[in-house]
């Protein structure tokens, strides 16, 4: 999902509020790792521990 893979490569803290919208389990397991992922990044980036 390009989305997910810009907010991974761009990592800022501020898209994890709209990253949370696609945290739900969805059934498929790749889009949800790639979700969590992203919202990690997002938070390492900006000092939260991972």
């Amino acid at each position: 999902m390009p989305l997910l893979e810009a907010a991974l490569m761009i990592a800022d803290v501020s898209l994890v509020e709209d990253l949370k919208t696609f945290s739900q389990p969805s059934g498929d397991a790749f889009l949800d790792d790639l979700t969590e992922r992203a919202i990690r990044a997002c938070l390492a980036n900006a000092g939260y521990p991972r």
